[in-house]
């Protein structure tokens, strides 16, 4: 479940904790209005709430408290005219603790949970953004001095009587001292970062202690110690909250945090360190440090992109982590590939690569995806890295399929005769800037691209020379049946390639104007970056991308054949490095065309897509004759946004964008949002949701 409350008041913070407490996520909005709070104003809690506060919602160290035995009030301050007295010999009346304190508590203890997180409100519109957004389940306002409350709660109570008193408080062990409250109460430890016994804390982390009352901060930091001694730093805020910086602890071990009983407050009071409510005792804190890891994997990159249109039909499915993944527990349910129309899955084949202390997840579908359709890829919260840290929640991503395929004409699939057919990069005069023992050329059966049963892959080894200025590994096909497929222009280069995410270039080469041969002809695709890992499509579109820089004169006229696959070093990336390339072809496309179909007997209203989208969507709908249509945006309150289509269409397919604007022309927030399509008696209805 998740609540919204609005404004960070101590009714909000309570509130807050509480529902925190029975394990529900809470989103506080709150406006920063910049103002000092008030340190002499306090909260008065009977016996019987500070009993339940103390059980239900936080603990509240006794030094915070004042119990109050008796009260007077009175109308006039001189004290002449009593209104009220109350008197207990015995017990309490009710606790008095400073707002500020109680306030401090209860933030300082949300901070440390992940079930809480507070959001600064920037803008009024953002008022109306939060009660439109679909993820919560219960809004709350706590503050009635927002927007909110001014249009929907805010009504004038006029009052003809007065209500002016005066109070006294009379306490045998309290007194003020310009409006502050002082107890001699000794000053203690009321909550530590890490908290006592934690045996994951990141060893990267800042150290906080939170003391009752405001320090001598010199005593304090003169009387630290932790075991193993580390180098550390200390920096207050205000006087009470110590913060402990070190870079030098070590992963996985005990540490032993004591205060020494010579620390005081600022008023001379020594440090009740052990708790027994006197002064003296030691403060000792234990905790043991995390593994060197304790964060969950992050998907870095997925192919095809989310919300990616004109996909290839037949494409490989690859997500990419930060880190390595756990292999102990079996990957492959954890990633579904989806026919988004009938949600049915997609068969193939899955795999997974480590490359450099990363990871990638391909998967090879068997067959040809259908032409201009949707589909998702889905994966399942449960992966884990080698540390156990997991991935907690689901992610989808979606592309869409374009309407063409591919003929293709082989180069060479690489699944034989490569040592004859291809040259090992010192083979060439044009491979410079290169460490010979760490570059080389060789087949590879172990990482090979499953899409199109492949059994064998071109493993590509290199290292840089950084003390050269120039760099250039050129993999030379001298011959064999691959060196006599030509082609031109109108074709489109292909090559499966396994990236190792060096940031490094890849290009094609190509002879050019056959049957003259001359260097001189040498024309080559621009570079691309191997910024992924695992395997990746790449397409040189020869009429469409052009060319890059080398030795030729840049333009692609006559007949061809394929010189050498080539690599250059990029400055500041890796000097080390290794790629696979497999399934190397040039293709046309070919346009799937859709078998002729009637107009539609009546009318449809269809899915958009995407769905979710972040910045815009389509929607589709069919008409088997001339209609009227309407076709509007709802929030999910029921409230029009805007209308996108108001008129007489005409029969068949028809599209409408939507760029996520209101009729204003103002972006609108993140959520669900219903599209509504009407016409004469029909009317149907379709759900999205919009992501920023």
């Amino acid at each position: 479940m998740n609540v919204c409350l609005i404004g960070d008041g101590l009714i909000s913070l309570t509130l807050a904790k509480t529902l925190i407490n029975k394990k529900i996520k809470v989103f506080m909005y709150y406006k920063n209005n910049k103002k000092t709070p008030d340190e002499s104003r306090t909260i008065g809690i009977s016996s019987d709430n500070l009993n339940f506060i103390q059980k239900e919602i936080i603990k509240i160290n006794k030094s915070y408290i004042w119990g109050i035995n008796k009260i007077e009030i009175y109308q006039d301050p001189n004290k002449q005219k009593k209104i009220l007295n109350f008197k207990k010999s015995k017990k309490k009346l009710f606790s008095i603790i400073k707002n500020n304190d109680f306030y401090k508590l209860l933030i300082n203890n949300l901070k440390k949970n992940n079930r809480f997180k507070k959001i600064e409100i920037k803008k009024k519109s953002f008022y109306s953004e939060i009660i439109n957004n679909q993820k919560f389940d219960l809004i709350i306002n706590c503050d009635g001095n927002n927007w909110i409350s001014k249009k929907y709660f805010y009504k004038k109570i006029f009052k003809n009587y007065i209500s002016t008193a005066y109070v006294t408080i009379i306490d045998t062990f309290i007194t003020f001292h310009d409006v502050q409250l002082l107890s001699s109460q000794p000053p203690v430890v009321v909550e530590t970062v890490p908290i006592e016994g934690d045996s994951l804390f990141p060893a990267w982390d800042n150290i906080e202690i939170y003391f009752s009352r405001p320090m001598d901060t010199t005593s304090v930091t003169g009387s630290l110690v932790i075991s193993p001694s580390v180098d550390f730093q200390t920096h207050w805020d205000g006087y009470q909250i110590l913060t402990i910086v070190s870079d030098s602890m070590e992963f996985e071990t005990d540490y032993t945090l004591t205060i020494l009983d010579e620390a005081q407050d600022m008023y001379g009071h020594y440090i009740d360190g052990d708790g027994n409510g006197n002064s003296g005792g030691n403060f000792v804190l234990h905790f043991r440090t995390g593994p060197a890891d304790m964060i969950a994997p992050d998907i870095v990159s997925v192919l095809p992109p989310n919300v990616a249109q004109d996909v290839e039909i037949l494409p490989i499915i690859n997500i990419q982590f930060d880190e390595l993944l756990n292999t102990e527990i079996d990957l492959s349910p954890y990633l579904f590939l989806e026919r988004f129309q009938d949600h049915s899955e997609v068969p193939g084949e899955f795999a997974y690569y480590p490359v450099y202390g990363r990871s990638s997840i391909c998967y090879f579908p068997d067959e040809g995806l259908y032409p201009n359709e949707v589909y998702v890829t889905r994966l399942f919260s449960g992966i884990m890295d080698q540390f156990d840290n997991m991935i907690e929640v689901n992610h989808s991503f979606s592309f869409q399929t374009g309407n063409m395929d591919i003929a293709i004409t082989e180069i060479d699939d690489l699944e034989g005769n490569m040592d004859d057919y291809w040259w090992a990069p010192q083979s060439s005069g044009s491979t410079i800037g290169i460490i010979t023992d760490s570059t080389w050329m060789q087949p590879d059966t172990q990482i090979v691209s499953l899409l199109y049963d492949s059994n064998h892959s071109m493993d590509i080894g290199y290292g840089w020379n950084l003390s050269d200025n120039e760099w250039l590994i050129r993999v030379y096909l001298s011959g064999g049946a691959p060196r006599d497929v030509t082609f031109n222009d109108s074709k489109t280069m292909q090559a499966y390639v396994f990236g190792d995410g060096s940031g490094n270039g890849f290009r094609f080469c190509v002879d050019d104007n056959l049957p003259t041969t001359s260097s001189s002809n040498h024309e080559v695709s621009p570079w691309y970056p191997i910024d992924w890992i695992g395997w990746k499509l790449i397409s040189w579109d020869m009429d469409v991308d052009g060319t890059g820089d080398w030795i030729g004169d840049g333009i692609l006229n006559g007949t061809m054949r394929f010189d050498s696959f080539q690599l250059t070093y990029t400055e500041g990336q890796s000097q080390f490095g290794r790629i696979y390339i497999d399934d190397f072809c040039i293709v046309d496309n070919v346009f799937l065309a859709v078998e002729s179909q009637d107009l539609p007997s009546e009318i449809n209203l269809g899915n958009n897509f995407p769905n979710p989208f972040n910045m815009s969507t389509e929607i589709f709908f069919s008409l088997g004759k001339q209609r009227p249509i309407q076709l509007s945006v709802y929030d999910i309150l029921g409230n029009k946004i805007i209308d996108l289509a108001n008129d007489t269409h005409q029969p068949g397919e028809h599209r409408v964008h939507w760029n996520g604007t209101n009729h204003y022309g103002s972006p609108v927030s993140s959520g669900v949002y219903i599209y509504s399509l009407i016409s004469n008696n029909y009317k149907k209805s379709g759900r999205m949701i919009l992501l920023k």
